[in-house]
C-alpha cells in the first residue's frame, strides 16, 4: 500500500482572506508612512529645568492661537516655524532661500501624540552646522529632531514622555477595559 504524500494544511476559505486583507492593509500603511521605522539618535533630550533658548523672532497670532518664528540662518536663508503654545501641534517648518521669497522645502516634525486639555508647548530651533535642531517641550513631554538644513529631511527623532502622559493607544485600551 503507497502512503499519501504529506500535505500541508490549508487555510479555510474564510482565513485566507484575512492574510489577504491583513497583507494588504500593512503594505498600504507601510508606503503611506503609517509606520516609520527609525532609529532614535543619541543626543541628550533636555531636562524640564534646563533653560533652552535661540535666536528666533517669534510672535503671537492672536486669532489662531499659534506662535510664528522666523530664525536667519548662517547662509542668509530665514527658517519660519509655526507651533501651538497652548496644544500639542507638533511644529511646522519652511525654509525659505536668501532672497527670502522662494520655499526650498516645508517639513512638519510629529506632535507628541498626548490629549489633555491644558497644554503649555514651547519650540526652540538651534542651527548646528548643516542642520537644525528643533526642540519641542510640552506640558506632557519633549521631542527632539534634528533636520538637514539643505532638504529639511529628517535625520533623527529623540521622544521623552512624562510619566503623567498617556499615550493614545493607552487611552483607547482604558476606554475598552483592556489596561
Amino acid at each position: 500500500m503507497g502512503e499519501a504524500p504529506l500535505q500541508s494544511p490549508e487555510l479555510p476559505r474564510m482565513g485566507r482572506r484575512w492574510v489577504a486583507l491583513f497583507g494588504l492593509v500593512l503594505l498600504l500603511a507601510l508606503a503611506a508612512g503609517a509606520w516609520q521605522f527609525r532609529v532614535t539618535d543619541t543626543e541628550q533630550i533636555p531636562g524640564d529645568t534646563e533653560v533652552l533658548s535661540d535666536q528666533a523672532i517669534r510672535v503671537k497670532h492672536p486669532d489662531e492661537f499659534q506662535t510664528k518664528a522666523t530664525l536667519d540662518l548662517p547662509d542668509g536663508g530665514v527658517l519660519e516655524f509655526r507651533y501651538g503654545p497652548i496644544s500639542d501641534s507638533g511644529v511646522h517648518l519652511r525654509r525659505y532661500d536668501r532672497q527670502g521669497g522662494c520655499v526650498l522645502w516645508e517639513r512638519g516634525c510629529a506632535p507628541l501624540g498626548v490629549l489633555h486639555s491644558e497644554y503649555e508647548h514651547q519650540v526652540f530651533v538651534q542651527i548646528e552646522g548643516q542642520t537644525a535642531k528643533v526642540i519641542s517641550r510640552g506640558s506632557y513631554g519633549t521631542f527632539v529632531e534634528r533636520l538637514d538644513l539643505a532638504s529639511g529631511r529628517s535625520l533623527a527623532r529623540s521622544v521623552r514622555k512624562t510619566s503623567q502622559d498617556e499615550s493614545f493607544v493607552e487611552r483607547v485600551c482604558g476606554w475598552l477595559g483592556r489596561k
